[in-house]
Order: structure tokens, then C-alpha cells, then sequence
């Protein structure tokens, strides 16, 4: 199994380890955003399709049997 954390989230192995469940982060953010740069960006309509997509994503998760 590929387990990996990002710099900036070490909550998401503590929430593992801690709960004993798998955790699933995705990035909804481009190269071109230049995260934690003086010139950092994101734009808000990728933040409502990344709303949109979690709710898709919960909806199925929990319809599962």
C-alpha cells in the first residue's frame, strides 16, 4: 500500500494512526497556484468544483454497501 503526507498536512498520518482508517487527501490545486509563494493563487471557481466533488465523493462513499 503507498501511504504518503504532505509537508503541510502531518494531521492526515496522525488521523490514521490515531483512528486506524485509511485516509484519502486530494489537491484540487494547479503547479501554476505557487502555494506558499509571495504570488500564491487559487481560483475560486476550482474551489467549487472541488466542493462539488466531495460531495460526489461522500454521496458514494456513503451509498456503499
Amino acid at each position: 500500500m503507498l501511504k504518503g503526507t504532505g509537508g503541510a498536512i502531518p494531521l492526515v498520518d496522525a488521523l490514521s494512526d490515531g483512528l486506524g482508517v485509511d485516509c484519502v487527501v486530494l489537491g484540487f490545486i494547479l503547479e501554476s497556484d505557487v502555494i506558499h509563494a509571495p504570488d500564491e493563487h487559487y481560483d475560486v471557481g476550482r474551489f467549487h468544483k472541488g466542493t462539488r466533488s466531495w460531495i460526489r465523493i461522500l454521496d458514494a462513499v456513503s451509498s456503499a454497501p
